[in-house]
């Protein structure tokens, strides 16, 4: 299971909003916190009933991820949490993405006059469940029921889908849909490897590889880090570090002069090569 956070702003206080993607379901759940708090006990009770208890939960680094309560929520279910690498979004990339869909699509309904986008949520939900997706050419809500919704403009303007339906035939041909969801399911997966092997040859033509090995010693973005101030004028890179573990994937872990490791895990998107010049 994977949760990120979308940081928005109302008139009254800050409301972050959660999302959490279910590997076992292609449909998001987007659930709406006041301040800074974590998963509330309803809802929570509400995500376990939904999807079954998680072994993992893949994260970005925020506070509310990291510190108690949730970490303590985490430790008495036994989940294990994991956390994406520094400013490097493709870690957590299925959540990642869904906050982009659901930015933009909140971003779009609101205007100068109008903040209130919790009011919005339900309608930008309904067009991201129903919308075609071009990775696997199916909607999220037709893989996870396994027909079409009908929206709500079929209700009010007929049309031969909604007139010429015979209700007995209908739920048999549900019921039809719902023993082959899983072949549906398996043929959108194939179709999604396949868009993210395309994707993933073209991303790495264009891409020279780079590794580190345990013991190199490498700068760290400042941009990511943040470790100097400086504003424009101040240093793009911080350092040096050496690297401590490669965890494989282009992330590591890595420790200062000090020999002390440091927190979270950094990408080589955000680390560069440190040479040492013998006199």
């Amino acid at each position: 299971m994977n949760g990120g956070g979308i940081g928005t702003e109302s008139s009254s206080r800050t409301r972050p909003l959660r999302v959490v993607m279910a590997f076992n379901s292609p449909l998001g759940l987007a659930t709406v916190l006041l301040g800074r708090d974590p998963v509330p006990d309803e809802e929570a009770v509400f995500i376990l009933i939904k999807f079954g208890l998680p072994g993992e939960i893949v994260s970005d680094n925020g506070k509310q991820f990291r510190d108690n309560p949730f970490k303590d929520w985490c430790e008495k279910l036994c989940i294990r949490q994991c956390f994406a690498s520094v400013k490097h979004p493709q870690t957590n990339g299925l959540v990642e993405r869904a906050n982009r869909s659901l930015g933009e699509g909140i971003k779009a309904r609101l205007d100068e006059r109008s903040k209130d986008w919790i009011g919005e949520l339900s309608h930008v939900l309904w067009s991201h469940r129903t919308m075609i997706k071009s990775s696997n050419g199916e909607t999220p809500f037709s893989l996870t029921y396994g027909t079409e919704a009908v929206i709500p403009a079929e209700i009010g303007m007929p049309t031969l889908r909604t007139m010429e339906v015979d209700p007995t035939k209908n739920d048999e041909a549900l019921e039809i849909n719902l023993d082959l969801i899983e072949e549906k399911r398996e043929q959108a997966a194939i179709q999604e490897a396949k868009s993210k092997t395309k994707m993933e040859k073209y991303y790495n033509s264009r891409v020279r590889g780079t590794s580190f090995k345990p013991g190199d010693m490498v700068y760290r973005s400042n941009d990511a880090s943040h470790a100097r101030d400086g504003g424009k004028l101040g240093p793009k890179w911080e350092g040096p570090y050496e690297v401590a573990e490669s965890l494989g994937k282009g992330a590591y872990k890595l420790k200062d002069y000090k020999g002390n490791e440091l927190p979270r895990t950094w990408n080589i998107c955000n680390l560069k090569k440190y040479y040492i010049h013998e006199m």
